[in-house]
């Protein structure tokens, strides 16, 4: 009895466990933190420029992170070189940001060299509001938390170089803690970061009632005065306050060449494919290292923008180049392209959603060769194919761009404008293609064409022979990048064949024919109405009294396979039209549950065994 209940159970537990689906069975946050796991030492190296520190494990990666984040002056790594010396993956444990400082305590920031040489950090798990749980303040979250350059004012120096990322979760902690893949935040003039990148896996901001004015990015939270090149980030960005970008959160004084961003992204305010939000500030063009580099050139942001509030733009949600007589400033933005769609659905006040800009304020801004490919929708009609609001007077040079007019009709290049400001008249409203063609061209100097290879048509889908797209923008090209119409074929159709009857019609019950295509083996089934004719019966002997059954011989079971009919299938609806049923295709299948089921039974057949002995 006791095994039998046993049985019962176990039955039951797996029964249970095969119906749950396996997606629900998601990895969990990993257990433990690297800093626990640091290694006593480097692999080698001195950390000079010419003899770096050498890292080749997780633990030695560890060691960094326990070294910069003691505050320890004499082992912080201030102006010292490390290289990487082989892949790594940090997936074993929740990583801590090399430099973890937060608000309203001692900064501890990354001050060295880091030269990734190429080689990629896979399972980054980031989650600095475990942190800012325990003690309240604001965490900076990323591999590296802060980064802030060493060097005098008017240096460029690398300071992260050569590094890839792959797979990663990363979260911000607290209202103003910033979040980004690569880094939090990186400060001071002079830091430079280049060809590093970022992808598969998201960042993702907090705030407890949406105003949180850190900064969530895809490669970096925040930054100042730091020169971005060669970099690109595509992970999905999201944040539930303010300054979201696909590549960067909050920008201030910053210069991006060549740089890209992919991933869709979602905020409250200020969200931009690209940055949410452009801020220039106080400029020194005498001694500051950007005096010649324009903000941002070469650059472009392909995923989709949601804003639940105001300043939502394609490329940038915010741009200001806060220029006063104390303040001199300067906007310079040249060659960059944005090609996601943008949506802000605030209703209380002005959406100041654009294709490229949200919202563009203060002179003097130049927009140059810029454009927009994506549709804009928004709550209200604060809202532009290019920019969705101008403000604060003469905003600076607008020439050579343009938006996509195909897919924002009845949307005007800028949506609004406060008194005096401008309304330039040089963005030119275009065809899909064509704003696409002129991003493409603008960011990138021309398409890149990409084989497609054929596909036939089948009986319901079309085909295309074989043709070039751009790896850039999508669009259909020739072979040597010019534009090009996709060379379709239509669906070939069905190809039935003549019609089978089924079941033949009675005078009470409708019969059924089915026609089978030739091509992919689809059905078609339609009604044959009932004849309507009763045929007299003759009447019948009365059944005979039968003899019980010997139950030791055995009962013949009629099968189709031994001259019996098959069950027959169910009568289409009455007034149904023919349907066409097509056979599923192959698909997955999980053998979880079987082989969970096959274990039961094992599982029984012992028991039952023990029961018997």
């Amino acid at each position: 009895m006791k095994h039998k209940k046993l049985i019962c159970l176990l039955l039951s537990l797996i029964f249970c466990f095969a119906m749950v689906p396996m997606t629900a069975m998601a990895a969990e946050a990993p257990e433990g933190v690297w800093t626990d796991y640091a290694a006593d030492s480097f692999e080698s190296g001195t950390g000079t420029q010419t003899d770096p520190y050498v890292i080749a494990t997780a633990e030695q990666l560890a060691k960094l992170a326990v070294d910069v984040n003691s505050g320890v002056a004499n082992v912080s790594h201030s102006d010292e070189y490390f290289v990487l010396s082989d892949n790594i993956d940090l997936s074993a444990h929740r990583w801590r940001p090399i430099g973890d400082g937060a608000a309203d305590r001692s900064f501890h920031a990354f001050q060295g060299h880091f030269d990734g040489q190429n080689h990629t950090i896979t399972g980054l798990y980031v989650d600095e509001s475990i942190e800012t749980a325990k003690d309240g303040l604001p965490y900076n979250a990323g591999l590296f938390g802060n980064v802030a350059n060493s060097c005098p004012v008017a240096t460029i120096t690398d300071t992260i170089v050569n590094l890839h990322l792959k797979g990663v979760y990363v979260k911000g902690g607290g209202d103003c803690g910033t979040a980004g893949a690569l880094a939090g935040t990186t400060l001071n003039s002079g830091t430079r970061v280049a060809n590093c990148t970022v992808e598969n896996g998201t960042v993702t901001g907090e705030s407890s009632d949406g105003n949180n004015y850190a900064g969530t990015g895809g490669l970096v939270g925040y930054t100042s005065y730091t020169h971005f090149v060669n970099c690109t980030a595509d992970v999905a960005v999201s944040s539930t306050g303010g300054w979201v970008g696909g590549f960067a959160g909050n920008a201030f004084g910053n210069s991006f060449t060549n740089c890209h961003a992919y991933g869709d992204v979602e905020g409250e305010w200020s969200v931009g494919g690209f940055a949410g939000c452009f801020l220039y500030g106080y400029v020194d063009r005498s001694v500051h290292p950007y005096k010649t580099v324009p903000f941002a050139t070469s650059c472009s942001a392909s995923g989709n923008v949601t804003a639940h509030d105001w300043n939502a733009g394609g490329f940038v949600g915010y741009v200001e180049a806060l220029n006063t007589n104390e303040i001199p400033g300067e906007m310079i933005i040249t060659s960059c392209s944005a090609y996601g769609d943008v949506t802000s659905d605030v209703s209380a006040w002005d959406a100041r959603a654009g294709g490229f800009a949200g919202t563009v304020w203060d002179d003097p801004t130049t927009v140059g060769n810029c454009h927009a490919a994506g549709k804009v929708t928004a709550s209200n009609d604060v809202a532009g194919g290019f920019i969705g609001y101008l403000g604060g007077g003469d905003n600076g040079d607008f020439s050579n761009c343009s938006y996509n007019k195909e897919a924002n009709d009845g949307l005007n290049a800028i949506g609004g404008a406060s008194e005096g400001a401008a309304n330039p008249d040089t963005i030119v409203p275009t065809t899909s293609d064509m704003s696409r063609d002129n991003a493409c061209k603008a960011t990138y100097g021309g398409h890149k064409p990409e084989k497609v290879a054929a596909k036939a048509a089948t009986c319901t889908a079309d085909g295309w022979n074989e043709h070039y797209v751009c790896s850039h923008c999508g669009i259909c090209v020739d072979n040597e990048g010019a534009l090009a119409e996709i060379p379709t074929t239509s669906a070939l159709g069905h190809d039935f064949g003549d019609w089978v009857v089924t079941k033949e019609p009675t005078a009470d019950k409708a019969g059924y024919q089915t026609r089978t295509c030739s091509r992919c083996g689809a059905e078609e089934v339609e009604r044959i109405p009932a004849t309507g004719e009763v045929k007299p019966t003759e009447p019948t002997e009365p059944e005979k009294p039968t003899t019980p059954a010997d139950p030791s011989i055995p009962i013949p079971v009629e099968r189709p396979e031994d001259g019996g009919s098959p069950a027959e299938p169910s009568e289409p609806a009455p007034d149904e039209p023919g349907t066409v049923v097509t056979p599923p295709e192959t698909g997955k299948v999980s053998f979880a549950p079987v082989l969970l089921l096959a274990a039961a039974a094992v599982a029984v057949v012992v028991l039952r065994k023990k029961d018997a002995e």
